[in-house]
């Protein structure tokens, strides 16, 4: 029997409705935001085996989440912990753009 994992992820609106960034680059951001900021530093092959994606689609995710102010990474010794960026600037971002007419 699967163990399965409780509790639940609050993703921000700004990710969900940005047009700019890809479905699997959100994906990857819900991805790190169900972990436990202690349980985000990971190596590309975990983050390519849990999303099914392969190691070009992984970069061009992170670079979209970096690109829009989703994410910084910072390098450790054999892995890199994904630090998740506050959406106010997006959020604001994405109401300029609306109000637009885009």
């Amino acid at each position: 029997m699967q163990k399965t994992r409780k509790g639940f992820s609050i993703i921000p609106n700004s990710v969900i409705l940005d047009v700019n960034l890809s479905n699997n680059a959100k994906l990857l951001y819900i991805y790190i935001k169900s972990l436990s900021e202690n349980f985000r530093t990971l190596r590309n092959s975990n983050l390519k085996q849990k999303l099914g994606i392969s190691t070009n689609t992984l970069q061009n995710c992170k670079a979209e989440l970096i690109k829009y102010g989703y994410l910084k990474i910072y390098r450790r010794k054999s892995a890199n912990y994904y630090f998740l960026m506050g959406s106010k600037a997006n959020v604001n971002k994405i109401k300029s753009t609306q109000n637009m007419g885009g």
